[in-house]
Protein backbone atom coordinates (compact mmCIF):
# COMPACT_ATOMS: atom_id res chain seq x y z
CA UNK A 1 0.00 0.00 0.00
CA UNK A 2 1.35 3.37 -0.92
CA UNK A 3 1.92 5.96 2.16
CA UNK A 4 2.04 9.92 1.96
CA UNK A 5 2.63 11.85 5.23
CA UNK A 6 0.98 14.47 5.00
CA UNK A 7 1.80 17.71 7.41
CA UNK A 8 -1.02 18.93 9.77
CA UNK A 9 -3.10 20.50 7.21
CA UNK A 10 -6.02 20.13 5.47
CA UNK A 11 -5.52 19.18 1.56
CA UNK A 12 -8.07 16.65 -0.47
CA UNK A 13 -8.46 15.34 -3.61
CA UNK A 14 -11.08 13.25 -5.37
CA UNK A 15 -8.55 10.94 -7.04
CA UNK A 16 -5.60 8.72 -6.11
CA UNK A 17 -2.25 10.25 -6.63
CA UNK A 18 -0.17 10.14 -9.99
CA UNK A 19 2.19 7.14 -9.51
CA UNK A 20 5.35 9.27 -9.25
CA UNK A 21 3.40 11.16 -6.23
CA UNK A 22 2.77 8.08 -4.47
CA UNK A 23 5.83 8.02 -2.20
CA UNK A 24 6.18 9.07 1.66
CA UNK A 25 6.90 12.99 1.92
CA UNK A 26 7.45 15.65 4.83
CA UNK A 27 5.44 19.22 4.81
CA UNK A 28 5.32 21.28 7.79
CA UNK A 29 4.16 18.98 10.11
CA UNK A 30 4.72 14.99 9.78
CA UNK A 31 2.62 13.17 11.87
CA UNK A 32 -0.21 11.03 10.06
CA UNK A 33 0.22 8.68 7.19
CA UNK A 34 -2.56 8.58 5.24
CA UNK A 35 -3.23 5.91 2.20
CA UNK A 36 -4.24 7.94 -0.86
CA UNK A 37 -5.08 4.79 -2.85
CA UNK A 38 -8.24 5.07 -0.02
CA UNK A 39 -9.85 8.23 -0.22
CA UNK A 40 -12.17 7.94 2.59
CA UNK A 41 -8.69 7.91 4.92
CA UNK A 42 -7.88 10.92 3.33
CA UNK A 43 -10.89 12.92 4.04
CA UNK A 44 -11.25 11.20 7.64
CA UNK A 45 -8.35 12.96 8.14
CA UNK A 46 -9.06 16.12 6.70
CA UNK A 47 -12.48 16.12 8.74
CA UNK A 48 -10.96 14.86 12.08
CA UNK A 49 -7.31 14.56 12.66
CA UNK A 50 -5.80 17.67 11.01
CA UNK A 51 -4.36 20.07 13.60
CA UNK A 52 -2.44 23.27 12.26
CA UNK A 53 0.52 24.05 14.60
CA UNK A 54 1.85 27.68 13.55
CA UNK A 55 0.08 30.49 11.97
CA UNK A 56 1.77 29.43 8.16
CA UNK A 57 -0.45 26.07 9.10
CA UNK A 58 -3.49 27.40 10.46
CA UNK A 59 -3.39 29.43 7.18
CA UNK A 60 -2.73 26.58 4.86
CA UNK A 61 -5.40 24.57 6.49
CA UNK A 62 -8.00 27.16 5.51
CA UNK A 63 -6.75 27.44 2.27
CA UNK A 64 -6.63 23.65 1.45
CA UNK A 65 -10.10 23.18 2.86
CA UNK A 66 -11.20 25.95 0.58
CA UNK A 67 -8.97 24.92 -2.86
CA UNK A 68 -8.46 21.39 -2.11
CA UNK A 69 -6.37 20.75 -5.21
CA UNK A 70 -4.38 23.71 -4.45
CA UNK A 71 -3.65 22.69 -1.20
CA UNK A 72 -2.99 19.61 -2.49
CA UNK A 73 0.05 21.20 -4.74
CA UNK A 74 1.29 23.64 -2.26
CA UNK A 75 1.81 20.52 -0.10
CA UNK A 76 3.94 18.81 -2.65
CA UNK A 77 6.03 22.35 -2.96
CA UNK A 78 6.80 21.98 0.92
CA UNK A 79 8.03 18.51 1.28
CA UNK A 80 11.08 18.29 2.79
CA UNK A 81 14.66 16.88 0.77
CA UNK A 82 15.57 14.67 3.41
CA UNK A 83 11.90 13.30 4.16
CA UNK A 84 10.96 10.94 1.49
CA UNK A 85 13.73 8.82 2.39
CA UNK A 86 13.10 8.77 6.22
CA UNK A 87 9.43 8.41 6.04
CA UNK A 88 9.90 5.55 3.50
CA UNK A 89 12.55 4.05 5.70
CA UNK A 90 9.54 4.04 8.38
CA UNK A 91 7.12 2.37 6.43
CA UNK A 92 9.18 -0.28 5.15
CA UNK A 93 10.53 -1.19 9.17
CA UNK A 94 7.86 -0.16 11.03
CA UNK A 95 4.39 -0.57 12.37
CA UNK A 96 2.89 0.11 8.98
CA UNK A 97 4.85 -3.15 7.17
CA UNK A 98 3.47 -5.47 10.11
CA UNK A 99 0.44 -4.08 9.34
CA UNK A 100 0.16 -4.97 6.09
CA UNK A 101 1.53 -8.75 6.64
CA UNK A 102 -1.63 -8.83 8.76
CA UNK A 103 -4.06 -8.13 6.35
CA UNK A 104 -5.60 -11.36 6.52
CA UNK A 105 -5.45 -11.38 10.34
CA UNK A 106 -7.56 -7.98 10.33
CA UNK A 107 -10.02 -8.74 6.93
CA UNK A 108 -11.08 -11.96 9.07
CA UNK A 109 -11.06 -10.03 12.34
CA UNK A 110 -12.96 -6.90 11.07
CA UNK A 111 -15.09 -8.73 7.97
CA UNK A 112 -13.53 -6.65 5.31
CA UNK A 113 -11.62 -7.44 2.09
CA UNK A 114 -8.99 -5.12 2.78
CA UNK A 115 -8.01 -2.97 5.15
CA UNK A 116 -6.60 0.62 5.15
CA UNK A 117 -4.26 2.04 7.75
CA UNK A 118 -4.60 5.72 8.49
CA UNK A 119 -2.03 5.69 10.88
CA UNK A 120 -0.07 7.87 13.64
CA UNK A 121 3.62 8.40 13.99
CA UNK A 122 5.32 8.58 17.13
CA UNK A 123 8.08 10.45 17.03
CA UNK A 124 11.04 10.09 14.82
CA UNK A 125 12.01 6.51 15.82
CA UNK A 126 11.95 4.06 12.85
CA UNK A 127 10.20 1.17 15.46
CA UNK A 128 7.85 3.28 18.01
CA UNK A 129 7.04 1.69 21.47
CA UNK A 130 3.45 2.75 20.37
CA UNK A 131 1.00 3.54 17.94
CA UNK A 132 -2.41 4.27 16.45
CA UNK A 133 -4.18 3.12 13.52
CA UNK A 134 -7.64 3.92 12.06
CA UNK A 135 -8.52 0.91 9.86
CA UNK A 136 -10.92 1.67 7.20
CA UNK A 137 -12.11 -0.87 4.12
CA UNK A 138 -11.82 1.49 1.34
CA UNK A 139 -16.10 1.87 0.80
CA UNK A 140 -17.02 3.23 4.37
CA UNK A 141 -16.03 7.10 4.94
CA UNK A 142 -15.07 6.52 8.59
CA UNK A 143 -13.04 4.02 10.43
CA UNK A 144 -13.81 0.34 10.94
CA UNK A 145 -12.17 0.23 13.93
CA UNK A 146 -8.80 1.90 15.98
CA UNK A 147 -5.79 0.06 16.41
CA UNK A 148 -3.35 0.52 19.00
CA UNK A 149 -0.28 -1.36 18.85
CA UNK A 150 2.78 -2.03 20.74
CA UNK A 151 5.88 -3.76 20.37
CA UNK A 152 7.22 -2.63 24.17
CA UNK A 153 6.35 -5.03 27.14
CA UNK A 154 5.44 -2.45 29.34
CA UNK A 155 3.41 -0.85 26.36
CA UNK A 156 1.54 -4.06 25.87
CA UNK A 157 0.75 -5.22 29.33
CA UNK A 158 -0.79 -1.16 29.66
CA UNK A 159 -2.72 -2.28 26.04
CA UNK A 160 -4.07 -5.85 27.54
CA UNK A 161 -5.34 -3.65 30.90
CA UNK A 162 -7.13 -1.39 28.96
CA UNK A 163 -8.45 -3.86 27.12
CA UNK A 164 -9.77 -5.47 30.25
CA UNK A 165 -11.07 -2.01 31.53
CA UNK A 166 -13.03 -1.45 28.25
CA UNK A 167 -14.57 -5.06 29.14
CA UNK A 168 -15.41 -4.36 32.40
CA UNK A 169 -16.79 -0.50 32.01
CA UNK A 170 -18.59 -1.31 28.59
CA UNK A 171 -21.22 -3.78 30.39
CA UNK A 172 -22.61 -0.76 32.73
CA UNK A 173 -23.41 1.15 29.75
CA UNK A 174 -26.77 0.32 27.68
CA UNK A 175 -27.32 1.17 24.35
CA UNK A 176 -28.18 4.74 25.00
CA UNK A 177 -24.70 5.36 25.92
CA UNK A 178 -23.63 3.38 23.25
CA UNK A 179 -20.57 6.18 21.80
CA UNK A 180 -20.44 7.01 25.94
CA UNK A 181 -16.38 5.04 24.91
CA UNK A 182 -15.11 2.46 22.59
CA UNK A 183 -16.45 -0.79 22.67
CA UNK A 184 -13.40 -3.48 22.82
CA UNK A 185 -13.49 -5.74 19.81
CA UNK A 186 -10.52 -7.69 19.86
CA UNK A 187 -6.94 -8.26 21.13
CA UNK A 188 -4.56 -10.33 19.79
CA UNK A 189 -0.45 -10.43 20.02
CA UNK A 190 1.04 -11.47 16.74
CA UNK A 191 4.64 -11.22 17.95
CA UNK A 192 6.67 -8.90 18.51
CA UNK A 193 3.40 -6.76 18.01
CA UNK A 194 0.33 -6.85 20.84
CA UNK A 195 -3.26 -5.44 19.16
CA UNK A 196 -5.82 -3.67 20.86
CA UNK A 197 -8.67 -3.69 18.41
CA UNK A 198 -11.72 -1.03 19.53
CA UNK A 199 -15.15 0.75 18.03
CA UNK A 200 -14.34 3.84 16.75
CA UNK A 201 -16.31 6.77 18.09
CA UNK A 202 -18.53 9.30 16.41
CA UNK A 203 -17.83 13.21 16.40
CA UNK A 204 -14.63 15.27 16.57
CA UNK A 205 -12.37 16.22 19.53
CA UNK A 206 -12.90 19.47 21.55
CA UNK A 207 -8.95 19.86 20.63
CA UNK A 208 -9.37 19.65 17.22
CA UNK A 209 -12.28 22.20 17.02
CA UNK A 210 -10.37 24.97 19.19
CA UNK A 211 -7.23 24.59 17.06
CA UNK A 212 -9.19 24.67 13.87
CA UNK A 213 -11.18 27.91 14.78
CA UNK A 214 -11.07 31.40 13.65
CA UNK A 215 -12.58 32.15 16.80
CA UNK A 216 -11.74 29.00 19.40
CA UNK A 217 -13.88 30.80 22.48
CA UNK A 218 -16.98 30.36 21.19
CA UNK A 219 -16.84 26.89 21.69
CA UNK A 220 -15.42 27.09 25.16
CA UNK A 221 -18.74 27.32 27.05
CA UNK A 222 -20.16 23.74 25.00
CA UNK A 223 -16.83 22.46 25.87
CA UNK A 224 -17.20 22.60 29.86
CA UNK A 225 -20.83 21.90 29.32
CA UNK A 226 -19.81 18.26 28.18
CA UNK A 227 -17.27 17.76 29.42
CA UNK A 228 -18.59 18.14 32.69
CA UNK A 229 -22.21 16.57 31.56
CA UNK A 230 -20.30 13.36 30.62
CA UNK A 231 -18.04 12.90 33.76
CA UNK A 232 -21.38 13.80 35.77
CA UNK A 233 -22.76 10.78 34.29
CA UNK A 234 -19.60 8.62 34.03
CA UNK A 235 -19.14 8.94 37.85
CA UNK A 236 -23.08 8.01 38.43
CA UNK A 237 -22.83 4.61 36.35
CA UNK A 238 -19.81 3.39 37.56
CA UNK A 239 -20.37 4.46 40.88
CA UNK A 240 -18.62 6.98 42.89
CA UNK A 241 -19.09 7.21 47.41
CA UNK A 242 -18.75 9.43 49.57
CA UNK A 243 -16.61 9.36 52.86
CA UNK A 244 -16.11 11.76 55.53
CA UNK A 245 -12.89 13.76 55.81
CA UNK A 246 -11.94 11.96 58.80
CA UNK A 247 -7.99 12.39 59.99
CA UNK A 248 -6.97 9.05 58.30
CA UNK A 249 -8.42 10.66 55.60
CA UNK A 250 -7.16 13.71 55.77
CA UNK A 251 -3.48 12.52 56.24
CA UNK A 252 -3.68 9.91 53.27
CA UNK A 253 -4.92 12.56 50.32
CA UNK A 254 -3.88 15.90 52.04
CA UNK A 255 -1.17 15.50 54.54
CA UNK A 256 1.11 12.29 53.11
CA UNK A 257 1.22 13.97 49.17
CA UNK A 258 1.72 17.83 50.95
CA UNK A 259 4.95 15.93 53.08
CA UNK A 260 6.35 14.36 50.85
CA UNK A 261 6.59 17.35 48.01
CA UNK A 262 8.01 18.99 51.24
CA UNK A 263 10.63 16.19 51.82
CA UNK A 264 11.69 15.66 48.00
CA UNK A 265 11.56 19.16 46.34
CA UNK A 266 13.57 21.65 48.96
CA UNK A 267 10.16 24.35 48.83
CA UNK A 268 10.10 27.86 48.56
CA UNK A 269 9.00 30.14 51.91
CA UNK A 270 5.82 30.70 49.52
CA UNK A 271 5.50 26.73 49.11
CA UNK A 272 5.90 26.06 52.44
CA UNK A 273 3.20 28.67 53.92
CA UNK A 274 0.59 27.00 51.19
CA UNK A 275 1.43 23.36 52.52
CA UNK A 276 0.83 25.46 55.94
CA UNK A 277 -2.17 26.91 54.77
CA UNK A 278 -3.41 23.62 53.40
CA UNK A 279 -2.65 21.89 55.98
CA UNK A 280 -4.57 23.96 58.68
CA UNK A 281 -7.68 24.36 56.02
CA UNK A 282 -7.88 20.12 56.04
CA UNK A 283 -7.92 20.27 59.86
CA UNK A 284 -10.79 22.91 59.99
CA UNK A 285 -12.97 20.68 57.28
CA UNK A 286 -12.61 17.59 59.31
CA UNK A 287 -16.14 15.80 59.24
CA UNK A 288 -16.69 17.33 55.79
CA UNK A 289 -18.03 15.00 53.08
CA UNK A 290 -15.77 14.31 50.24
CA UNK A 291 -16.61 11.96 47.26
CA UNK A 292 -13.44 9.37 45.90
CA UNK A 293 -15.01 8.21 42.13
CA UNK A 294 -13.48 6.56 39.59
CA UNK A 295 -11.37 8.58 37.30
CA UNK A 296 -10.62 8.28 33.56
CA UNK A 297 -6.82 9.25 34.01
CA UNK A 298 -5.89 11.19 30.96
CA UNK A 299 -9.35 13.53 30.67
CA UNK A 300 -8.53 16.06 28.31
CA UNK A 301 -9.96 18.03 25.23
CA UNK A 302 -7.77 15.81 22.61
CA UNK A 303 -10.13 12.29 24.32
CA UNK A 304 -13.15 14.17 24.34
CA UNK A 305 -15.70 13.50 21.04
CA UNK A 306 -18.39 15.19 20.62
CA UNK A 307 -20.88 14.63 17.96
CA UNK A 308 -24.58 16.38 16.95
CA UNK A 309 -26.24 13.68 19.90
CA UNK A 310 -23.20 12.41 21.23
CA UNK A 311 -20.17 12.95 23.66
CA UNK A 312 -17.84 10.31 24.39
CA UNK A 313 -13.95 9.88 25.57
CA UNK A 314 -11.24 7.55 24.09
CA UNK A 315 -8.21 6.37 25.81
CA UNK A 316 -8.44 4.80 29.15
CA UNK A 317 -5.26 3.26 29.33
CA UNK A 318 -5.07 5.34 32.82
CA UNK A 319 -8.42 4.19 34.32
CA UNK A 320 -8.54 4.13 38.37
CA UNK A 321 -11.50 2.38 40.10
CA UNK A 322 -10.93 4.58 42.25
CA UNK A 323 -8.97 8.05 41.93
CA UNK A 324 -7.45 11.29 44.81
CA UNK A 325 -10.41 13.65 45.00
CA UNK A 326 -11.07 16.39 41.73
CA UNK A 327 -8.58 14.48 39.29
CA UNK A 328 -10.26 14.74 36.70
CA UNK A 329 -11.76 17.62 37.15
CA UNK A 330 -8.60 19.64 37.76
CA UNK A 331 -6.58 17.81 35.37
CA UNK A 332 -9.21 18.56 31.87
CA UNK A 333 -9.22 22.19 33.27
CA UNK A 334 -5.82 22.74 33.47
CA UNK A 335 -4.90 20.59 29.99
CA UNK A 336 -7.74 22.74 28.53
CA UNK A 337 -5.69 25.89 29.12
CA UNK A 338 -2.47 24.69 27.82
CA UNK A 339 -3.90 23.20 24.86
CA UNK A 340 -6.01 26.37 23.87
CA UNK A 341 -4.97 28.57 20.59
CA UNK A 342 -4.60 31.56 22.19
CA UNK A 343 -3.97 33.11 19.01
CA UNK A 344 -4.45 31.32 15.65
CA UNK A 345 -2.48 28.33 15.42
CA UNK A 346 -0.18 29.21 18.35
CA UNK A 347 -0.94 28.23 22.17
CA UNK A 348 1.02 30.16 24.54
CA UNK A 349 3.75 28.91 26.92
CA UNK A 350 2.66 26.97 29.92
CA UNK A 351 2.90 29.45 32.66
CA UNK A 352 1.19 31.62 30.54
CA UNK A 353 -1.75 29.73 30.12
CA UNK A 354 -1.50 28.24 33.58
CA UNK A 355 -2.08 31.76 34.90
CA UNK A 356 -4.80 32.76 32.27
CA UNK A 357 -6.83 29.65 33.35
CA UNK A 358 -6.48 30.06 36.59
CA UNK A 359 -5.60 33.54 37.73
CA UNK A 360 -6.53 35.99 35.35
CA UNK A 361 -9.57 37.52 33.79
CA UNK A 362 -10.08 35.30 31.11
CA UNK A 363 -13.09 33.92 29.60
CA UNK A 364 -11.34 30.37 30.19
CA UNK A 365 -10.87 30.77 34.08
CA UNK A 366 -14.78 31.95 33.84
CA UNK A 367 -15.96 28.60 32.18
CA UNK A 368 -12.86 26.66 34.89
CA UNK A 369 -14.80 28.20 37.88
CA UNK A 370 -18.40 27.13 36.43
CA UNK A 371 -16.98 24.11 35.31
CA UNK A 372 -15.61 23.42 39.32
CA UNK A 373 -18.34 25.09 40.70
CA UNK A 374 -20.89 22.81 38.82
CA UNK A 375 -19.35 20.18 39.83
CA UNK A 376 -19.76 20.72 43.43
CA UNK A 377 -22.89 21.47 43.69
CA UNK A 378 -24.26 18.96 41.19
CA UNK A 379 -22.24 16.16 44.17
CA UNK A 380 -23.27 18.17 46.86
CA UNK A 381 -19.55 18.76 47.82
CA UNK A 382 -18.50 21.76 49.68
CA UNK A 383 -16.77 23.86 47.48
CA UNK A 384 -13.85 24.10 49.96
CA UNK A 385 -12.47 21.27 49.14
CA UNK A 386 -11.18 22.88 45.93
CA UNK A 387 -9.16 25.40 47.81
CA UNK A 388 -8.15 22.41 50.37
CA UNK A 389 -7.06 19.57 46.92
CA UNK A 390 -5.99 21.92 44.15
CA UNK A 391 -2.61 22.76 45.72
CA UNK A 392 -2.35 18.89 46.69
CA UNK A 393 -3.20 17.75 43.07
CA UNK A 394 -0.21 20.03 41.84
CA UNK A 395 2.26 19.04 44.39
CA UNK A 396 1.33 15.61 43.55
CA UNK A 397 1.92 16.60 39.55
CA UNK A 398 5.11 17.41 40.65
CA UNK A 399 6.59 14.55 42.48
CA UNK A 400 5.79 12.63 39.01
CA UNK A 401 8.00 14.72 37.60
CA UNK A 402 10.55 12.62 39.72
CA UNK A 403 9.46 9.69 37.72
CA UNK A 404 9.40 6.03 39.80
CA UNK A 405 8.82 6.98 43.45
CA UNK A 406 5.52 9.04 43.15
CA UNK A 407 4.06 9.34 46.51
CA UNK A 408 4.81 6.06 47.73
CA UNK A 409 8.35 6.10 48.30
CA UNK A 410 10.37 9.13 49.69
CA UNK A 411 13.91 9.26 49.47
CA UNK A 412 16.15 12.23 49.93
CA UNK A 413 16.47 13.42 46.64
CA UNK A 414 17.70 17.05 45.99
CA UNK A 415 14.49 18.17 43.25
CA UNK A 416 15.72 20.71 41.00
CA UNK A 417 13.37 23.63 40.85
CA UNK A 418 12.21 23.58 37.33
CA UNK A 419 9.51 21.24 35.61
CA UNK A 420 5.78 22.28 33.93
CA UNK A 421 3.96 21.05 37.74
CA UNK A 422 6.52 22.56 39.81
CA UNK A 423 6.09 25.99 38.23
CA UNK A 424 2.20 25.88 38.54
CA UNK A 425 2.72 24.84 42.38
CA UNK A 426 5.13 27.80 42.70
CA UNK A 427 3.44 30.31 40.95
CA UNK A 428 -0.07 29.13 42.63
CA UNK A 429 1.67 29.89 45.79
CA UNK A 430 2.68 33.25 44.82
CA UNK A 431 -0.05 34.37 43.53
CA UNK A 432 -1.89 37.74 44.27
CA UNK A 433 -5.35 36.87 43.73
CA UNK A 434 -7.66 34.16 44.94
CA UNK A 435 -7.48 31.94 42.18
CA UNK A 436 -11.19 31.85 40.10
CA UNK A 437 -12.71 29.00 42.29
CA UNK A 438 -12.43 30.64 45.47
CA UNK A 439 -13.78 33.61 45.48
CA UNK A 440 -16.95 33.24 43.93
CA UNK A 441 -17.63 37.28 44.81
CA UNK A 442 -14.68 38.20 42.44
CA UNK A 443 -15.85 40.26 39.34
CA UNK A 444 -14.04 39.19 36.06
CA UNK A 445 -12.85 42.55 33.91
CA UNK A 446 -11.01 42.59 30.87
CA UNK A 447 -8.96 40.19 29.87
CA UNK A 448 -5.23 40.89 30.39
CA UNK A 449 -4.24 37.46 28.58
CA UNK A 450 -5.00 38.87 25.52
CA UNK A 451 -2.13 40.88 24.59
CA UNK A 452 0.68 38.32 27.10
CA UNK A 453 -0.35 35.38 24.96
Amino acid sequence: MTEVAIPGHRGSISHPAPLEMRSAVCGFHSRYRIPLTCPSAFLFYLDHLALPNSSADFFFTKLARQWPRLGHILLLAHKGRDGASRESQGAVNGPEAWMQQLNLEFCGRLQCNRPFFLTRNNGDSVQSDRTVSFVFDGSSPVPLAVAKLSSNRRQSSILKNEYQTLLRLSSHFEDAHSAFMPQPLDFFEESPWTVLLESWLPGRTAHFETRNSWDPLQYVPKHFRDALEWLLVFQKIIGAKVIPLDPSAANYYVVQPLEAFARRAHPSSAETDLITSTTSLAQRLLGTPMLLAPGHGDFWSGNLLLDKDSVGVIDWEHFRQEDFPFEDLFFFSIAYGLSFPWKPGHRADSQTAFRATYLQATPIADQVRSFLLSYCNAMGLATELLELFFPVFLARRALEELGPGGIEEYPEVRFVRSGMWRNFLRIYAERGEPACFIDRRRKWRGMPCARSC
